[in-house]
């Protein structure tokens, strides 16, 4: 296990005033990764399910107070750290194939979903969370009412997509996937990338 990186982090717990359940458990995708899930339930019967998909080298712990807000409206708020991110498995931060994340979206949405079989699902999405939130639209789970998207990864901009450079990254990123192409330093950059 990396070394905790939030020692002296602030802890983001909701108060005892707040009337919301929260939850921490582990699902194991398709493919036998583990997936680090949060819940944040109300007090009483959720009127609607929303399922919160963070951004690229983000964690579902940079939603927390979302997720609280939003199980203090009458909402189950839920998600995952998507796989090479946070407390689930797989590399860090390297996505093989963005269709294993929508499948990861799907399989969890149905689970909640079964549980709660009579409340609508909506998806919120934030940059690459926001892709997946889309490309997750796209097979229709069949209690989706809607679709939250905040600062979506929908397209790349027009100076990296020229046929030469997207050739290169395909062969770079297949060929070097954890090569090193600048240097970050941990302690300052530490909250970005680690979930204790």
């Amino acid at each position: 296990m990396a070394e905790d990186h939030f020692e002296n982090a602030a802890q983001f717990e909701p108060s005892a005033a707040e009337q919301v359940s929260f939850q921490k458990q582990q699902l194991t995708n398709q493919r036998n990764e583990t997936l680090f899930c949060r819940y944040w339930k109300p007090k009483g019967s959720p009127r609607a399910a929303v399922m919160l998909m963070h951004g690229y080298a983000e964690h579902l712990r940079w939603y927390h107070e979302v997720g609280v807000q939003l199980a203090n409206e009458g909402f189950i708020a839920f998600g995952h750290d998507h796989i090479g991110h946070g407390r689930s498995g797989g590399d860090r931060v390297i996505l093989d194939n963005v269709e294993d994340m929508v499948d990861d979206i799907i399989k969890h949405a149905d689970i909640v979903c079964d549980h709660y079989p009579d409340i609508p699902l909506f998806f919120v999405g934030h940059s690459m969370g926001g892709l997946v939130a889309f490309l997750s639209a796209l097979r229709r789970p069949p209690r989706l009412k809607g679709v939250v998207l905040n600062g979506p990864f929908l397209q790349l901009g027009k100076d990296v997509r020229s046929p030469v450079r997207r050739f290169a990254a395909r062969i770079l990123g297949r060929l070097l996937p954890t090569v090193q192409v600048c240097v970050i330093f941990l302690d300052a950059a530490a909250f970005l990338f680690f979930e204790p």
